[in-house]
């Protein structure tokens, strides 16, 4: 089952421009990007363009190859990378098997001696 986004009007557009500065970044072309998810060229090029609607299996292919979120594809975040995101969760504390809360390790630095 394919799920259709409901867009608002600056969604795709964000949505295209991001795709293509990343396009750019990782020196791909639209094609190559068609041809790693299993579309059409033409198609792609014609929702990067704002005269098709992405889907949502499509958008998370595209995020997947370019080693971004599709939160940032839709402009709800300005954070690119998915491997900086996954490096901020690491260094966020987390419970462990008795529920205990602890700090990730070096979250707080001894000072340095003189």
């Amino acid at each position: 089952m394919t799920m259709q986004l409901d867009s608002t009007p600056t969604t795709p557009k964000v949505t295209g421009e991001r795709i293509a500065l990343l396009l750019w970044r990782n020196n791909m072309s639209v094609a190559s990007l068609a041809r790693e998810i299993g579309k059409d060229r033409s198609l792609i090029s014609l929702k990067m363009n704002n005269h098709r609607r992405w889907y949502l299996d499509e958008l998370l292919d595209v995020a997947e190859v370019l080693d971004t979120t599709v939160g940032y594809l839709l402009g709800e975040t300005n954070e690119d990378r998915r491997s900086s995101i996954v490096a901020q969760m690491q260094n966020t504390p987390t419970a462990n098997d008795e529920g205990i809360w602890r700090a990730p390790r070096d979250s707080n630095p001894r000072p340095s001696d003189p």
